[in-house]
């Protein structure tokens, strides 16, 4: 039986608008996985964008080393920019915390910038790619060697390929750990790692500082 005419053109028109809104917004696409696991493989194919780092990165203080903020980016279609942030200790835990965020506009990232760096003094900074692989890869390759993985949300596939030689960045081989404890931490689980790994007496356990989280 033939369609009827004014509903064929009642479809037509609502499928053009349809069509209209994911020209406007390409991040609502209701057929876009925006999974985590999904967002990671698909910006692990993309070319890398522009990377940054707290700006205190290089403070080389073993007494009360500083936690750093490392923000990679991936180069997406449309306009977007897919931002991975990590959270590093250089001297015990390696990477503490992690995500990817949704694609975002590339006028959004400096605003997501901000709000990462509302955590440490002097905010983040631009650095090359090599520096940003050098410290997260430096504190896993440390933190490993203790006995801990990085956080589960790792996005390790964007900081691959591993760099044939790394930098030799701040804090990358320290003279004995330091950990320095979180909120969140499971701090007796932590303790009892670190006495397996070096012995009781052999680490050190300092408190977050404030303004550098």
């Amino acid at each position: 039986m033939p369609a009827n005419p004014g509903q064929q053109k009642k479809r037509e028109k609502h499928k053009k608008k349809r069509e209209a809104v994911v020209r406007q917004h390409p991040t609502r696409h209701p057929e876009l996985d925006l999974s985590p696991a999904a967002i990671l493989r698909q910006a692990a194919l993309l070319p890398a964008g522009p990377s940054f780092i707290s700006g205190d990165w290089k403070l080389q203080d073993e007494v009360q080393p500083r936690l750093v903020s490392v923000v990679v980016t991936r180069k997406a279609p449309a306009g977007l920019v897919i931002a991975a942030l990590v959270l590093v200790d250089r001297t015990c835990l390696g990477v503490k915390n992690a995500f990817v965020a949704k694609p975002m506009r590339e006028a959004e990232l400096e605003s997501f910038l901000a709000q990462v760096g509302q955590a440490h003094e002097v905010g983040m900074v631009e650095c090359d790619l090599l520096v940003a692989q050098s410290v997260v890869l430096h504190a896993v390759d440390y933190a490993r060697s203790l006995g801990f993985a990085p956080h589960r949300d790792f996005p390790e596939p964007l900081f691959t390929p591993r760099p044939a030689e790394l930098l030799d960045t701040p804090l990358a081989r320290p003279l004995r750990p330091v950990y320095v404890s979180g909120p969140a931490d499971p701090v007796s689980r932590v303790l009892a790692r670190l006495d397996a790994a070096v012995g009781t007496g052999n680490y050190d356990v300092m408190a977050a500082l404030a303004g550098a989280r």
